[in-house]
């Protein structure tokens, strides 16, 4: 799962994808820049506190001890109010936790208190993704897309990349290839690449999905590998071997 952030960075700490505001700035370095797993905020003497509880949020999350991660979520609110920070902080724990519909919730409201946040819109449209509502995640993709494409280049690729995978989950294979290009591009980013990636293995065409899967990890970084194939596991098209990394299963079902 990816956590976005307004400093943006994209992690994969569960099979989900969620972006989280207490992130750094993206990148302007080669394919995948920005794409990297979420680091705890750092430890100023400002906020070291609020470093400490978010960071300790998580991690009881990924734990799988959503109680005692959400009672860290509430010291949290008692501290800072119900800001935007607070429900993104909730929303990405209840995600961990495996609540889907209560972190859609969660970051509902952020985005009633920060109507243009993508971070609240990409990590909403995720827990429909998680859900099912591939229709609906799509179209909040969609406006991710369109807002992020000048600012942050990188999230309006995942954001596609989604879209992609949305639209395949429906089985609408026009819709879906109509957002990939049709001729191998000279350099690609990762989301192109990995989205022609799944557009093969939904064509049946293992051969090829499995080819680019092997090109894609000799271009790009475990990290972004991983963060790309975690929707391929939320999908339940493969699982992740005792290396962590991500196989097709046999046949696309």
């Amino acid at each position: 799962m990816a956590t976005i952030s307004r400093f943006v960075a994209v992690s994969t700490l569960i099979s989900v994808s969620l972006i989280s505001f207490a992130e750094e700035k993206p990148s302007s370095g080669g394919p995948g820049a920005g794409l990297g797993r979420i680091q705890p905020p750092a430890q100023t003497d400002g906020k070291s506190g609020d470093a400490q509880l978010i960071a300790e949020a998580k991690e009881r999350a990924t734990e799988g001890k959503l109680a005692e991660a959400l009672d860290i979520v509430e010291r949290y609110r008692q501290a800072k109010g119900e800001t935007a920070q607070y429900f993104e902080l909730k929303g990405t724990v209840l995600t961990l936790g495996k609540d889907y519909e209560a972190a859609e919730k969660a970051f509902g409201e952020l985005l009633l208190r920060a109507p243009d946040s993508y971070v609240g819109r990409f990590n909403r449209a995720e827990t429909m993704m998680l859900l099912g509502r591939y229709a609906k995640a799509e179209s909040e993709f969609a406006i991710v897309e369109r807002d992020q494409s000048a600012l942050a280049p990188p999230i309006a690729d995942l954001a596609r990349f989604k879209r992609v995978a949305c639209f395949l989950a429906q089985g609408k294979m026009l819709e879906a290839s109509g957002l990939v290009p049709p001729v191998k591009e000279a350099k690609e980013s990762p989301a192109l690449f990995y989205s022609r990636m799944m557009v093969a293995w939904v064509r049946k065409d293992a051969n090829e999905a499995n080819r680019l899967l092997a090109e894609a990890r000799k271009n790009f970084s475990r990290e972004v590998d991983d963060l790309y194939t975690d929707t391929f596991v939320e999908l339940r098209w493969g699982t992740r071997g005792m290396d962590g990394q991500f196989n097709f299963g046999l046949k696309f079902r």
